[in-house]
């Protein structure tokens, strides 16, 4: 049986990530993180590219909220989007 969509996302190795993946910050990270907690749960963002060997993730603009694109992210904070 194939996984329900409403389960999270798996967490994947660093190597698994390439430009194009939708990927999205782990509940964990958004817990601890007061400043982009809102602004960032639930949104799906883009490996657009690699800076110093960790990606480049843009989160498009939806709705009233604003884009973000966030440099050099730990591999561990990322989760791949269902």
């Amino acid at each position: 049986m194939p996984p329900s969509p409403c389960q999270p996302a798996i967490p994947v190795s660093p190597t698994a990530f390439a430009m194009g993946d939708k990927v999205r910050f782990t509940a964990e990270y958004l817990e601890g993180n007061i400043d982009y907690r809102r602004a960032l749960a639930g949104r799906v963002g883009e490996v657009t590219g690699f800076r110093a060997g960790a990606p480049t993730v843009e989160f498009p603009k939806v709705g009233r909220r604003k884009p973000f694109t966030f440099y050099e992210v730990p591999f561990e904070r990322l989760e791949r989007a269902p």
